[in-house]
């Protein structure tokens, strides 16, 4: 069964281009790779199923206990930014670059897909956040942490995409809320994610709620 400690030992890359450049960073890449591939076999060998929160217990131990693996995700982060950054530099001035950092839920698991949000904020000019939340609630909360983790000074770079359907915010009264909770944050650019899987009740409790 796929757990978080798992897919994060398995995504990471040890390609040739990756080992080199975790090499000049004094990074030992292969022996990284050798300590994660004996956590999994041993893992894998066990007649066991860790739960959601052994496995993220797991991942916050392992990162904690070996610097390397850290500096390992430090380096990807980087590499994504850097990326993002040469193709803001490629486009012509007038044409704003949005960056959609990550999939994760919540969105602080973003390092996992090498997204730093507060260096992407530096380079990009908006970060567009899928908030896919059951409740305003959630929204709320992943919303207040994803803008402590950008300058202040960028934070109005940040938009938020919503689904205001199944499995998400199913009624206007709730997506309403989600929204007021978004604004105390400063996010007043969003959109809608996706016509092809909502019904028709949803988007007129979208369109009731932006005709106020």
């Amino acid at each position: 069964r796929a757990n978080a400690w798992l897919e994060l030992a398995l995504g990471t890359c040890f390609c040739s281009a990756c080992l080199s450049r975790a090499r000049t960073l004094g990074i030992a890449g292969p022996a990284l790779q050798a300590r994660i591939q004996q956590r999994v076999r041993q893992y894998l060998a066990a007649p066991v199923d860790a739960s959601a929160d052994q496995a993220q217990s797991w991942m916050g131990a392992d990162l904690l206990a070996d610097p390397q693996w850290h500096a390992y995700h430090q380096m990807r982060q980087a590499r994504v930014t850097e990326v993002v950054a040469a193709i803001r530099q490629a486009l012509p001035a007038p044409i704003a670059l949005s960056v959609i950092p990550t999939t994760q839920r919540p969105t602080a698991a973003c390092w996992m897909e090498g997204t730093d949000l507060a260096a992407l904020a530096q380079v990009a000019d908006h970060l567009e956040i899928p908030f896919y939340e059951p409740t305003a609630q959630r929204v709320g909360a992943d919303a207040l942490d994803t803008c402590s983790r950008i300058p202040e000074a960028l934070r109005h770079k940040v938009r938020a995409i919503l689904r205001p359907g199944p499995p998400d915010l199913g009624d206007g009264a709730e997506l309403a809320q989600a929204l007021r909770l978004l604004a105390q944050q400063g996010i007043r650019d969003w959109g809608f994610y996706n016509y092809g899987l909502l019904r028709k009740q949803h988007w007129q409790a979208v369109g009731n709620l932006l005709n106020r």
